[in-house]
């Protein structure tokens, strides 16, 4: 009290002298007499991981692990052994036993039934001795001059004390009826650390009363609001309100999960193998490895559960990658014992989730039972989770409330749930109408921001921080269905033998350095050689020339159309720079050798799997951009319009000729350019050889170039395996090729097996 009345004095604000009492009393023997120690213990449930911060049970783990029971103060209801708790929507199937602390020892309980009036459950004692019900009085006017006290339990260094303190007032100022809170608090500001919003363990009720009279009221979550807006607050309107039963709700997970299960189909990606071929990225075939985020890239197929938003269209909320969507071979969806085609529609640019429509229609979609209202703040409504789960589709369906609202992008509130949603789940009205659903925010600026300023979104999988997860009303996922804006242009399904092309500006960049920058005097545009890509090459008809880019431009920003802020080309530093080293340096082969790696061949060319390339097809081809640019001393500005590029080595056509153990791909603009090779030369690329075969023993390496065959010019990488395929079928022992290697030629044998 007198840390409170210095810091009033410190301020310069008044308390009046009702604040400035002690708790009365009354409050405090009530709050000794009525409240109980109420502990739940925790289990494991089989087929459920609390290893992984994506699992709704992660908070569980560390109470499961050093077994520990979540405590909390319960009030006593009446001599039949009901007990008041708050619900901080703990998921009962974790729940082993409920104990109440009577004093002669632990008492079992169950919970009997969920509030709708109030966030609170009420549980039953299968003993009510000892338990002494609390007595309330008729709730006085109240209003911003009152002075409420709140008193309860709590457990400190495993002594359970009566804990009190006074609440204060908080008013909103400018609407029109002004709604009154009260919470506890000092001068005004919130006590955090008593505030239980968010955590695991369920918080305590607190009595309240005035300094002259006893219990009339109760507190969850650390405050009441006098408007009802967050739940009933006057004990005994608390203690009269209805509520939904334990049996009833089995009943209505049972009837919900037999009712809507047909609107969750089950829907199977299935993916054309990646090819596994040294690329031209340093390190490509490590680079592979290092996306812990991403499905399986061997994975033949992709099983997820969906909702039929419509007849023909269904929500699948998960994220689907650029490189996995290019590569779908077909996509199928069961429903029950039904099998339908589908297609890509595309990906949720504001959502992660994609869209599938199906050829035939589905026998019952969630857009035919909508609820009317709005999600109500405080009555509980009911959690519906399909998902696949060991190759099958497991519903739960749990009670949640929505209590509070919170700030997301762009400052908008929405509501949250009081339970850890997974997203893709979905939140109905008791009659089983639809009033949207949970799901996770996709970032699509911040995936084009790391794309630009490092590799950490293709080596590293994102933390609990970085995912975010909000209610979608049903307006906002209907939208997804006719908004074409809705979709991401840069994630699609593409043809067989297209899925690596890319998007270019149709540059060749280096990295700027401190020197560089130095002896270009662009040290404070470059921030010190931190920031800029240095053009070195331009190609012919590319969008870089059309908008008068020239070599020894430093690229700085790009600004595409639509997006609020530029996107700064930063220097690659750290794993990037690691990964993109010189693996051609003095003992590098013999130090791989040491460590049981095979050294790659080196590439003559740059790869087009770069920052910059990468950047764009995050923002897609067709996207307008303005360019910033440092030239001649000075800043300019340049605009382009990204393309669809050429097929360059990592997406040209190829072919193999399994019995020579060959595979050799089209010579494409960047090889051409690199081994300053003339415009009409015939010729293909090496790009595999398999160990001990008829190419290896010709000792033909990657990356070199076949331009003849038996002294004839090879157009195409379809020429050279007919060639092979006709002289295996008219006898010939062998070939001769003819190779060029760094613009020197050479004859190899190639033995051909009979």
């Amino acid at each position: 009290m007198k840390k409170r009345t210095v810091l009033a004095a410190i301020l310069g604000l008044a308390l009046p002298a009702a604040a400035q009492t002690e708790p009365p009393a009354r409050l405090r023997e009530a709050a000794a007499r009525s409240l109980v120690p109420v502990r739940f213990h925790l289990r494991r449930v089989e087929g459920e991981s609390v290893g992984d911060w994506r699992d709704p049970a992660w908070p569980y783990q560390r109470y499961l692990r050093d077994r520990i029971p979540l405590e909390t103060a319960g009030l006593v209801l009446d001599a039949e052994g009901r007990v008041l708790v708050a619900d901080n929507q703990l998921d009962f199937r974790w729940v082993e036993r409920i104990e109440l602390d009577a004093g002669a020892g632990p008492v079992p309980a169950r919970r009997e039934r969920v509030l709708r009036g109030a966030p609170a459950l009420v549980l039953r004692a299968e003993s009510a001795a000892g338990l002494a019900p609390a007595r309330f009085e008729d709730a006085p006017a109240v209003d911003e001059t009152t002075v409420l006290h709140g008193a309860s339990l709590y457990l400190h260094e495993g002594r359970w004390v009566v804990w009190s303190r006074r609440m204060v007032p908080l008013v909103s100022a400018r609407e029109p009826a002004p709604a009154l809170r009260f919470t506890f608090g000092s001068l005004g500001f919130e006590f955090a650390s008593v505030s239980y919003q968010g955590s695991l363990d369920p918080p305590p009720i607190f009595l309240v009363g005035t300094a002259q009279s006893g219990p009339f009221a109760l507190s969850f979550f650390n405050r009441i609001d006098v408007d009802g807006s967050r739940g009933l607050w006057k004990a005994k309107e608390v203690v009269a309100s209805g509520g939904i039963a334990e049996a009833d709700l089995e009943a209505l997970r049972a009837e919900l999960t037999d009712s809507w299960k047909p609107a969750f189909p089950r829907v199977t990606l299935r993916y054309r193998p990646e090819k596994s071929e040294p690329g031209a990225h340093p390190w490509s075939s490590m680079v592979r490895g290092f996306r812990p985020d991403q499905e399986d890239p061997a994975a033949p197929e992709t099983t997820f559960v969906g909702a039929a938003l419509a007849a023909d269209r269904i929500l699948v909320p998960a994220r689907i990658d650029r490189a996995k969507a290019a590569r779908i071979d077909a996509i199928r969806v069961q429903v029950g014992e039904k099998t339908l085609e589908g297609t890509l529609v595309g990906a949720l640019l504001e959502w992660e989730g994609f869209l599938v429509r199906t050829a035939g229609p589905l026998p019952l979609h969630l857009s035919g039972r909508v609820a009317a209202g709005p999600l109500p703040r405080v009555e509980p409504v009911l959690a519906f989770l399909a998902e696949e789960k060991h190759d099958a589709t497991r519903i739960t369906v749990e009670p949640t409330r929505f209590l509070e609202a919170q700030r997301g992008f762009g400052g908008r509130w929405h509501p949250t749930s009081q339970r850890v949603l997974r997203p893709g789940t979905w939140l109905l009205a008791e009659d089983g109408a639809v009033h949207g659903a949970w799901l996770a925010e996709r970032r699509a600026e911040e995936e084009q921001e790391d794309a630009a300023r490092s590799d950490r979104s293709r080596f590293y999988s994102r933390g609990p921080d970085e995912t975010r997860s909000r209610f979608a009303a049903w307006s906002e996922v209907a939208a997804l269905l006719t908004e074409a804006e809705a979709l991401d242009p840069s994630i699609v399904a593409r043809a067989k033998g297209e899925e690596k092309r890319r998007v270019w500006l149709g540059v060749e960049t280096s990295p700027m350095t401190r020197e560089l920058a130095k002896s270009l005097s662009c040290s404070a545009e470059t921030r010190g050689g931190t920031l800029g890509l240095i053009v070195n090459v331009v190609y012919p008809g590319s969008p870089a020339e059309e908008a008068g880019l020239r070599e020894g431009d430093v690229l700085l920003k790009v600004s595409p159309k639509g997006r609020r802020d530029p996107i700064e080309l930063e220097v690659p530093s750290g794993d990037e720079a690691m990964m993109s080293h010189d693996y051609a340096a003095p003992g590098m082969e013999e130090a791989m050798e040491r460590m049981g790696m095979q050294h790659p061949e080196r590439c003559p060319w740059p790869s087009q799997d770069n920052r910059l390339n990468r950047l764009l097809l995050t923002l897609g081809a067709g996207r307008e951009t303005e360019v910033t640019l440092f030239r001649s001393g000075k800043l300019e500005q340049a605009k382009a319009r990204i393309a669809a590029a050429p097929p360059d080595y990592e997406s040209a056509p190829r072919a193999t000729a399994k019995e020579a153990g060959l595979t050799v791909r089209e010579v494409t603009y960047e090889v051409r350019r690199a081994l300053k090779l003339e415009k009409d030369l015939a010729a293909v690329v090496v790009s595999k050889v398999e160990p001990g075969t008829p190419a290896a023993q010709a000792k033909l390496r990657t990356y070199e170039l076949i331009t003849e065959v038996d002294g004839k010019p090879v157009a195409s990488p379809e020429a050279l395996k007919k060639a092979l395929e006709d002289a295996a079928t008219g006898g010939k022992p062998s070939l001769k090729l003819t190779v060029l290697r760094l613009g020197k030629s050479r004859f190899a044998d190639l033995k051909l097996e009979k």
